[in-house]
């Protein structure tokens, strides 16, 4: 049952032994929250739990329980709901996730309690039986806490802003964290490759007018950019990374590249 309320939980799991530590078998809580065990011989046994609902802490304190012939006998666990913390790294343009970015928590008196890395999707979850870096969690108490970013993902700022939140009570507690890509421009010069006998500019000339397309990884076009009167075609700032650069209309008299 839940601790505080007496709701019924689905889906406990307890183990069953004699006092002998003779083992009698595993069973589930059903949707009343039950486990009924029928056929057991008089004597003292042992119950543990060994796997709280989703979302609630373990009861780790095992119970005896004495049985006897015509008589029910009964036992109760109670499970505390957990504490939780999740923090979101966006992209602040996109809002894209960005996985790779490390954190270091801190409880209320700033003691170390664990570093983590956002996943792929750009979370980082601390909840019961979490353990990551060789830092477990076994459950977070409610108060006051730090989360302070160490290292940024590649091609972003770190945030050097100490952030504090707090856990309460059987709720999860959700941090949304953005970073800003660093940028960098590119440029693109366009000379003539050969002299060119329509227009009389020998080979090496600066040109005017070619129009260049940039595609991302993704090869989606993130820019469209025209050479000037210096053979310069110049991009807006772009979140660095990797593109590829394609002509898509050459100067007058010349041919595409």
């Amino acid at each position: 049952m839940v601790k505080g309320t007496g709701e019924a939980l689905a889906g406990a799991k307890f183990k069953v032994e004699k006092v002998s530590g003779e083992r009698i078998g595993e069973y589930t809580s059903n949707s009343a929250g039950l486990v009924n065990i029928s056929g057991l011989e008089d004597g003292i046994y042992v119950v543990t739990e060994i796997k709280a609902p989703d979302g609630y802490r373990i009861d780790t304190n095992p119970k005896n329980v004495i049985v006897k012939a015509g008589e029910l006998a009964t036992v109760e666990f109670e499970n505390a709901k957990m504490s939780s913390v999740r923090i979101k790294k966006i992209d602040s343009v996109t809002k894209d996730p960005i996985p790779g970015v490390r954190f270091l928590i801190k409880d209320k008196n700033k003691n170390i309690v664990g570093e983590y890395t956002t996943d792929s999707d750009g979370y980082i979850e601390l909840e019961n039986e979490l353990e990551q870096d060789e830092h477990p969690i076994d459950y977070l108490e409610e108060g006051k806490y730090y989360a302070e970013e160490i290292q940024a993902a590649p091609g972003y700022i770190r945030d050097t802003q100490e952030r504090t939140f707090r856990v309460k009570r059987g709720e999860t507690t959700e941090i949304v964290w953005e970073n800003t890509a660093q940028y960098g421009q590119i440029q693109v010069i366009k000379k003539s490759k050969d002299y060119n006998s329509i227009n009389g500019l020998p080979a090496g000339t600066l040109l005017q007018g070619a129009t260049f397309e940039i595609y991302d990884k993704a090869q989606n076009v993130v820019d469209t950019v025209v050479s000037n009167e210096r053979g310069l075609a110049i991009s807006k700032l772009l979140p660095l990374g990797r593109y590829t650069i394609k002509e898509t209309k050459a100067p007058k008299y010349y041919g595409v590249s």
